[in-house]
Protein backbone atom coordinates (compact mmCIF):
# COMPACT_ATOMS: atom_id res chain seq x y z
CA UNK A 1 0.00 0.00 0.00
CA UNK A 2 1.64 3.39 -0.92
CA UNK A 3 0.51 5.87 1.17
CA UNK A 4 1.26 9.90 0.35
CA UNK A 5 1.80 12.56 3.06
CA UNK A 6 -0.20 15.84 2.83
CA UNK A 7 -1.10 19.04 4.89
CA UNK A 8 -3.99 20.92 4.20
CA UNK A 9 -4.43 24.28 5.73
CA UNK A 10 -8.05 25.49 6.23
CA UNK A 11 -9.12 28.90 7.94
CA UNK A 12 -6.15 29.15 9.97
CA UNK A 13 -5.86 24.68 11.08
CA UNK A 14 -3.34 22.62 9.92
CA UNK A 15 -4.54 19.04 9.52
CA UNK A 16 -1.06 16.45 8.26
CA UNK A 17 -2.91 13.42 6.27
CA UNK A 18 -1.88 10.64 4.60
CA UNK A 19 -3.56 9.16 1.59
CA UNK A 20 -3.59 6.33 -0.83
CA UNK A 21 -5.40 5.71 -4.16
CA UNK A 22 -8.23 3.98 -4.51
CA UNK A 23 -7.97 1.87 -7.23
CA UNK A 24 -9.78 -1.50 -7.63
CA UNK A 25 -7.01 -4.15 -9.76
CA UNK A 26 -8.73 -5.46 -12.98
CA UNK A 27 -9.85 -8.84 -13.10
CA UNK A 28 -8.00 -10.62 -15.97
CA UNK A 29 -9.71 -13.39 -17.55
CA UNK A 30 -7.33 -16.56 -18.60
CA UNK A 31 -7.39 -17.46 -22.16
CA UNK A 32 -8.93 -20.31 -23.45
CA UNK A 33 -10.24 -21.98 -26.43
CA UNK A 34 -13.99 -22.77 -27.34
CA UNK A 35 -13.52 -26.22 -25.53
CA UNK A 36 -12.10 -24.23 -22.12
CA UNK A 37 -9.02 -25.63 -22.86
CA UNK A 38 -5.77 -23.03 -21.69
CA UNK A 39 -4.02 -21.03 -24.58
CA UNK A 40 -0.54 -19.89 -24.19
CA UNK A 41 0.72 -16.75 -26.49
CA UNK A 42 3.57 -17.81 -29.03
CA UNK A 43 5.41 -14.61 -29.73
CA UNK A 44 6.40 -14.65 -33.54
CA UNK A 45 9.74 -13.21 -34.66
CA UNK A 46 9.63 -12.67 -38.48
CA UNK A 47 5.61 -13.03 -38.47
CA UNK A 48 2.91 -12.28 -36.16
CA UNK A 49 2.63 -14.33 -33.09
CA UNK A 50 -0.37 -16.68 -32.76
CA UNK A 51 -2.05 -18.85 -29.96
CA UNK A 52 -1.98 -22.34 -28.99
CA UNK A 53 -3.47 -24.83 -26.96
CA UNK A 54 -1.85 -27.38 -24.90
CA UNK A 55 -1.32 -29.76 -27.73
CA UNK A 56 0.53 -27.32 -29.48
CA UNK A 57 -2.05 -26.63 -32.16
CA UNK A 58 -2.52 -22.78 -33.22
CA UNK A 59 -5.70 -21.59 -32.53
CA UNK A 60 -7.38 -19.43 -34.78
CA UNK A 61 -10.17 -18.00 -32.28
CA UNK A 62 -9.36 -17.13 -28.60
CA UNK A 63 -12.13 -17.12 -25.74
CA UNK A 64 -12.07 -15.88 -22.17
CA UNK A 65 -13.06 -17.98 -19.63
CA UNK A 66 -15.60 -15.88 -17.49
CA UNK A 67 -17.96 -17.77 -14.61
CA UNK A 68 -16.75 -21.05 -16.11
CA UNK A 69 -17.82 -20.27 -19.72
CA UNK A 70 -15.98 -19.52 -22.99
CA UNK A 71 -17.00 -15.95 -23.73
CA UNK A 72 -16.17 -13.89 -27.01
CA UNK A 73 -15.20 -10.54 -27.14
CA UNK A 74 -17.25 -7.87 -26.52
CA UNK A 75 -18.14 -5.45 -30.11
CA UNK A 76 -19.44 -2.30 -30.56
CA UNK A 77 -21.19 -0.24 -27.75
CA UNK A 78 -24.50 -1.67 -25.61
CA UNK A 79 -27.49 -0.78 -26.94
CA UNK A 80 -29.95 -1.92 -24.54
CA UNK A 81 -29.19 -2.41 -20.60
CA UNK A 82 -31.34 -4.07 -17.70
CA UNK A 83 -31.04 -1.82 -15.07
CA UNK A 84 -32.25 -2.46 -11.15
CA UNK A 85 -33.44 0.50 -8.87
CA UNK A 86 -30.86 1.53 -6.32
CA UNK A 87 -30.60 3.74 -3.70
CA UNK A 88 -28.92 6.82 -4.97
CA UNK A 89 -26.34 6.74 -2.95
CA UNK A 90 -24.92 3.59 -4.10
CA UNK A 91 -23.66 5.50 -6.79
CA UNK A 92 -21.16 7.11 -5.03
CA UNK A 93 -19.38 4.28 -3.72
CA UNK A 94 -18.43 3.68 -7.42
CA UNK A 95 -14.68 4.63 -8.62
CA UNK A 96 -15.18 6.08 -11.82
CA UNK A 97 -13.41 5.26 -14.45
CA UNK A 98 -15.53 7.74 -16.99
CA UNK A 99 -18.38 10.12 -17.24
CA UNK A 100 -21.43 10.38 -19.63
CA UNK A 101 -24.39 13.02 -19.92
CA UNK A 102 -27.63 11.50 -20.32
CA UNK A 103 -30.40 13.20 -21.41
CA UNK A 104 -33.95 12.64 -21.02
CA UNK A 105 -35.96 14.76 -18.81
CA UNK A 106 -38.75 12.39 -18.28
CA UNK A 107 -35.94 9.64 -16.65
CA UNK A 108 -34.63 12.81 -14.83
CA UNK A 109 -37.98 13.26 -13.44
CA UNK A 110 -38.52 9.54 -12.56
CA UNK A 111 -35.13 9.37 -10.38
CA UNK A 112 -35.55 12.83 -9.02
CA UNK A 113 -38.69 11.95 -7.22
CA UNK A 114 -37.63 8.64 -6.05
CA UNK A 115 -34.48 9.65 -4.71
CA UNK A 116 -32.97 6.64 -7.07
CA UNK A 117 -30.59 5.70 -9.18
CA UNK A 118 -30.34 2.59 -12.21
CA UNK A 119 -27.45 0.47 -11.91
CA UNK A 120 -26.55 -1.42 -15.28
CA UNK A 121 -24.33 -3.81 -16.69
CA UNK A 122 -22.07 -1.94 -19.79
CA UNK A 123 -19.48 -2.94 -22.08
CA UNK A 124 -17.70 -0.38 -24.93
CA UNK A 125 -16.22 -3.16 -27.02
CA UNK A 126 -12.86 -2.30 -29.13
CA UNK A 127 -9.92 -4.73 -30.27
CA UNK A 128 -10.57 -7.73 -28.59
CA UNK A 129 -12.39 -6.32 -25.35
CA UNK A 130 -13.61 -8.20 -22.78
CA UNK A 131 -13.91 -5.94 -19.99
CA UNK A 132 -17.39 -5.45 -18.75
CA UNK A 133 -18.02 -2.37 -16.23
CA UNK A 134 -21.44 -1.57 -14.07
CA UNK A 135 -22.77 1.77 -14.53
CA UNK A 136 -25.30 4.43 -12.33
CA UNK A 137 -27.76 6.55 -14.10
CA UNK A 138 -28.57 9.36 -11.33
CA UNK A 139 -30.23 12.73 -11.60
CA UNK A 140 -27.12 15.33 -11.86
CA UNK A 141 -26.96 17.53 -8.88
CA UNK A 142 -25.80 20.55 -10.63
CA UNK A 143 -27.80 20.32 -14.11
CA UNK A 144 -30.99 20.16 -13.57
CA UNK A 145 -33.06 17.99 -15.98
CA UNK A 146 -30.34 16.22 -16.84
CA UNK A 147 -28.95 12.79 -15.73
CA UNK A 148 -25.46 11.78 -15.28
CA UNK A 149 -23.93 8.20 -15.87
CA UNK A 150 -20.74 7.09 -14.26
CA UNK A 151 -19.27 3.84 -14.94
CA UNK A 152 -16.16 1.43 -13.67
CA UNK A 153 -15.36 -1.36 -12.41
CA UNK A 154 -14.66 -0.88 -8.20
CA UNK A 155 -15.98 0.30 -5.56
CA UNK A 156 -14.56 2.41 -3.44
CA UNK A 157 -15.77 0.56 -0.11
CA UNK A 158 -14.11 -2.19 -1.72
CA UNK A 159 -10.64 -0.95 -1.71
CA UNK A 160 -10.89 0.82 1.42
CA UNK A 161 -11.76 -2.30 3.28
CA UNK A 162 -8.62 -3.78 1.35
CA UNK A 163 -6.40 -0.77 2.17
CA UNK A 164 -7.82 -0.73 5.70
CA UNK A 165 -6.91 -4.62 5.83
CA UNK A 166 -3.18 -4.06 5.06
CA UNK A 167 -3.08 -0.78 7.58
CA UNK A 168 -3.97 -3.31 9.95
CA UNK A 169 -2.16 -6.14 8.93
CA UNK A 170 0.56 -3.12 8.94
CA UNK A 171 -0.33 -2.63 12.26
CA UNK A 172 -0.01 -5.66 13.71
CA UNK A 173 3.49 -6.47 11.74
CA UNK A 174 5.55 -3.60 13.41
CA UNK A 175 3.95 -4.71 16.28
CA UNK A 176 5.22 -8.23 16.18
CA UNK A 177 8.85 -6.89 14.75
CA UNK A 178 8.86 -4.30 18.15
CA UNK A 179 8.33 -8.01 19.85
CA UNK A 180 11.17 -9.84 18.19
CA UNK A 181 13.73 -6.74 18.67
CA UNK A 182 12.61 -6.30 22.26
CA UNK A 183 13.25 -10.52 22.44
CA UNK A 184 16.79 -9.98 20.57
CA UNK A 185 18.23 -7.07 22.36
CA UNK A 186 17.68 -9.32 25.62
CA UNK A 187 19.15 -12.25 23.45
CA UNK A 188 22.03 -10.45 22.40
CA UNK A 189 23.37 -8.32 25.44
CA UNK A 190 26.69 -10.65 25.36
CA UNK A 191 28.52 -9.57 22.67
CA UNK A 192 31.01 -11.78 20.80
CA UNK A 193 33.94 -9.44 21.82
CA UNK A 194 32.69 -10.68 25.66
CA UNK A 195 33.76 -14.13 24.08
CA UNK A 196 37.05 -13.85 23.21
Amino acid sequence: MVNYNLDINVEGKKFSVKYTPLKKEKEEYPDVDENKQPLTWVKGSATRGHWENSKGEVVAKRFKLIKNEARTAFSGRIKEANGILVPENEAGDLLTESNYLVLNEELYKYLKENEKAIKVGVYFGGNDSFKASRGYVYPDKNFKGYCRMSVGSGSASEVIGEKLAEFEEGKRLAEKLKQVELEASKINQVKVEDLI
